[in-house]
C-alpha cells in the first residue's frame, strides 16, 4: 500500500503527539496522586519535607514539562526531522519502508522502558516524571513533522 510524503508525515506527526499527549496526562494523573495520597514515594516525601503538598506537584510537573521540552527540543525534534528527511526524499511511501529497522528497535526499547517500570513496581511520584516528560518530549518531536508537512504541502 503506498502513501504520499505528506500522509506520512502527518502519520507519524500524529503518532508522536497521541502517544505523547496519552504519556503525559497519564504522568501528570500519577504525579498528582502520589501527592494527594501520605505514602512513602520518594521525590513527594523529600520534596514534602521542604515544602507544602500542593507545591510538590507544581514541583514536579514544572520540571517534568521542562525536561521534556529539552528533551523534545535536542534529541527528538532531530529525530523527527532526520527521519522526515528521509520520507522527503522518497516519490511515495510504502508501509513497509515508512521507518527504517532501527526506529522499530528504538520504539521497542522504549515500549519494554514503559512496561518495566510497572514490572518493577516504581514509585507513582517517579513514573509520573518519566511519563510526563516523555510525553511532552514526543508532543514537541511531532512539531518537527508538522512543519515539515506543511512545508510538503506548500511546495507542491
Amino acid at each position: 500500500m503506498r502513501i504520499s510524503v505528506r500522509s506520512a508525515l502527518l502519520f507519524s506527526g500524529l503518532t508522536w503527539f497521541g502517544i505523547g499527549f496519552f504519556l503525559l496526562t497519564k504522568g501528570l494523573q500519577f504525579i498528582v496522586l502520589s501527592v494527594a495520597m501520605k505514602g512513602t514515594a520518594p521525590l513527594t516525601s523529600l520534596l514534602g519535607e521542604i515544602v507544602q503538598r500542593e507545591q510538590v506537584a507544581v514541583i514536579l510537573i514544572s520540571a517534568s514539562l521542562l525536561l521534556g521540552a529539552i528533551k523534545g527540543r535536542f534529541v527528538l525534534q532531530k529525530k523527527a526531522k532526520k527521519l522526515s528527511d528521509r520520507l522527503l526524499s522518497q516519490e511515495t511511501v510504502t508501509l513497509k519502508t515508512l521507518y527504517p529497522r532501527s526506529y522499530y528497535i528504538l520504539l521497542a526499547g522504549m515500549m519494554a522502558l514503559g512496561m518495566s517500570l510497572n514490572v518493577f513496581s516504581v514509585p507513582l511520584d517517579i513514573r509520573g516524571v518519566v511519563d510526563a516528560a516523555i510525553g511532552t518530549a514526543l508532543i514537541s518531536g511531532s512539531l518537527a513533522y508538522f512543519r515539515n508537512a506543511i512545508r510538503q504541502k506548500l511546495s507542491c
